[in-house]
C-alpha cells in the first residue's frame, strides 16, 4: 500500500485545528479560574498581536494583601520631555499585560506617551481577569478591588515618573473594557478620555461622577460579549458571569445621558462600519459598530474590520485633555 502523503497545506490546517483546540481550553481555564487546566496547557493565546520585542519594566506594588504587578513603557523622549501623557491599557479576560504592551508600544514610541499595562488576577501570571462588578472569573470571585488597584498604580507611577495629569487615558478590551467602563464611572474626573473594545455594562451602574469622552468599538457578530446583551453564548464565559451583559445600545444611552448629549445621533456608514456620535454633548460619545466584527481587537489586515483599533483610539484620545 502506498503511504498517503500529506501536503504542507494539510499539515498546516491540522496544526491550526490542534492549536485552536488548545487555545480554547486555555481561555476557558482563564475565565473559570481553573488552575489545574491552566498548568497543563502551555500554549498561550495571542489574538492577532504582532510578536515583537517589547522593552518595558515590570513594577510591583503591595495592595489589598497581595503583590500586584503592572508593566510600564517609557518612550525614548521621556529622558528629555517631562510630563508625558499616559495610556492605561487593560487586557481581556484570560490575557496578560504583555499582550496590551505589544498592541500599544509602537504607538507609545511614535506619539510620545507613557504606556501602562496592569496585570489582572488569575491562575498564573500569564492569564488574568478583572472584577468589573458583573464579571469575570477569579477576580470577581475573590472580590478584588481592581478600581482601587488602578488608582494605586497611578499614584505609584507619579512617584517615580513625571506625567501629565491632564492627559490620562484608559482603554480596555473585553473584560478589561468592562473595567474601563467602571473606571470611567468612578474616576472620570481624572481621565481625559476612555475607549472600550468589546466590553459591556451590567445595568446597575450609578450615575458617573463627571462627563468623560468615550469611544466604544464592538462587533455585531461578537459571540463572547454579545452586541445585543444577555448571558454570553460562549459557555465558559457565561459561567464566569454574575450578571447579564447589557447591550451596546444600553451603554450608548448610559453615556449619552451621563455626558448630557442633546438630540439625535450623527451617523456615518461605510461598507464595514456604522459610526455614531452624540450631538451637543458635554463630552463626546462615539460608537464604531462593526457590522461583521467578532470578539477581536480590530486590525487593518482583517476583512471583517479593516481598520486599526489602536490608531483609531489614539486619534480619539489625542483630542482631549482635562
Amino acid at each position: 500500500m502506498t503511504p498517503i502523503k500529506k501536503s504542507a497545506k494539510s499539515l498546516s490546517l491540522t496544526s491550526s485545528i490542534i492549536a485552536l483546540s488548545i487555545s480554547c481550553q486555555y481561555v476557558q481555564a482563564a475565565w473559570d479560574g481553573n488552575g489545574f487546566i491552566a498548568e497543563k496547557i502551555k500554549q498561550r493565546i495571542e489574538q492577532r498581536i504582532t510578536m515583537q520585542h517589547v522593552q518595558q519594566s515590570t513594577r510591583r506594588i503591595d495592595f489589598d494583601g497581595m503583590q500586584r504587578t503592572y508593566q510600564i513603557y517609557e518612550p525614548a523622549s521621556s529622558s528629555t520631555i517631562h510630563n508625558l501623557p499616559v495610556v492605561i491599557a487593560l487586557h481581556g479576560g484570560g490575557g496578560n499585560a504583555s499582550q496590551m504592551m505589544k498592541r500599544w508600544q509602537t504607538m507609545a514610541e511614535q506619539q510620545d506617551f507613557i504606556l501602562i499595562a496592569p496585570q489582572g488576577i488569575g491562575a498564573n501570571a500569564r492569564m488574568g481577569t478583572w472584577n468589573a462588578q458583573g464579571c469575570c472569573g477569579e477576580a470577581m470571585k475573590k472580590k478584588v478591588n481592581d478600581l482601587e488597584f488602578v488608582q494605586q498604580i497611578l499614584k505609584d507611577v507619579s512617584r517615580n515618573t513625571p506625567i501629565d495629569h491632564n492627559k490620562i487615558y484608559m482603554v480596555g478590551f473585553s473584560n478589561g473594557g468592562m473595567l474601563a467602563h467602571q473606571l470611567a464611572i468612578s474616576m472620570g474626573s481624572q481621565l481625559a478620555a476612555v475607549a472600550v473594545v468589546s466590553g459591556a455594562l451590567f445595568g446597575n451602574e450609578t450615575a458617573a461622577k463627571s462627563p468623560v469622552p468615550i469611544l466604544m468599538i464592538h462587533g455585531e457578530q461578537d459571540s463572547v460579549v454579545p452586541f445585543h446583551g444577555g448571558m454570553s453564548p460562549t459557555h465558559f464565559v457565561a459561567r464566569a458571569q454574575k450578571q447579564s451583559f447589557q447591550s451596546v445600545t444600553y451603554a450608548m444611552n448610559y453615556w449619552k445621558t451621563n455626558n448630557q448629549c442633546q438630540g439625535n445621533m450623527l451617523v456615518q456608514k461605510t461598507a464595514m462600519l456604522r459610526i455614531e456620535k452624540g450631538l451637543n454633548c458635554k463630552a463626546d460619545v462615539v460608537l464604531y459598530d462593526v457590522t461583521q466584527g467578532q470578539h477581536v481587537w480590530p486590525t487593518v489586515d482583517h476583512h471583517d474590520e479593516g481598520f486599526d483599533a489602536t490608531q483609531v483610539i489614539w486619534s480619539f484620545f489625542r483630542q482631549y485633555a482635562r
